[in-house]
């Protein structure tokens, strides 16, 4: 079973996602460069820029047998997770796992988080996420 933690301020609150959204892509974007020599361009090898994490799902008005078993949140406490965190400014960590390893752990900025009610009381939502480096 894949699962998707979101939690802020070192686990003041976390939200675990009823399931994991299927088509989850992740960019990994490198800066890089070319110029032109006397003879040929050249390529230079740049910095990786931020990872981007976008997906789209649903928060679910009623839980199933098959989501996971610790998202007992009500749709609307997801929405007010990213709400909260966003206003006062603080990065959130997203962490990803399955069965047997970790594919994502890392600190996140919300770029953008829309979301609508379903007539079912379900909320559909789509979210961008980019990396937040901590500078020490």
């Amino acid at each position: 079973m894949v699962e998707t933690v979101f939690s802020a301020n070192n686990r003041e609150q976390v939200m675990v996602l009823p399931w994991t959204p299927p088509g989850l892509q992740i960019a990994e974007r490198q800066n890089n460069n070319t110029f032109d020599g006397l003879s040929r361009g050249r390529a230079v090898i740049g910095t990786m820029a931020p990872r981007v994490i976008s997906f789209s799902s649903v928060f679910p008005r009623v839980h199933q047998r098959w989501m996971h078993p610790q998202a007992l949140h009500a749709p609307l406490d997801y929405v007010e997770f990213f709400r909260k965190w966003r206003e006062e400014l603080v990065p959130i960590r997203i962490v990803i796992t399955d069965n047997t390893r970790e594919i994502i752990n890392m600190a996140v900025t919300v770029d953008d988080f829309t979301w609508k009610l379903r007539k079912n009381g379900d909320y559909e939502y789509s979210i961008t996420l980019s990396e937040y480096v901590f500078i020490k």
